[in-house]
């Protein structure tokens, strides 16, 4: 699965706002993975033309987190 960081910053309360870009075929299956974790992060597509998405995670999840996008960068599920 694609997904490349874009940026990443350390917002005030401690947590993560990663800016991610993934293709079309991916975006879809990354949020439905991402909205099962609940609770672990809140995302949203701030670009739909550069399929871009922002990803909060609060500072006690980020390791977890961290984990499952790698996960599905070495993910190949076609």
């Amino acid at each position: 699965m694609q997904i490349d960081k874009i940026s990443e910053t350390i917002m005030d309360d401690e947590a993560t706002e990663l800016i991610v870009q993934t293709n079309s075929t991916d975006l879809q299956f990354l949020g439905f993975i991402l909205e099962s974790f609940e609770g672990y992060c809140n995302y949203t597509t701030i670009d739909k033309e550069k399929l871009l998405l922002k990803i909060i995670i609060p500072k006690d999840f980020k390791k977890d987190v961290e984990k499952i996008i790698d996960h599905l960068r070495s993910y190949d599920y076609s």
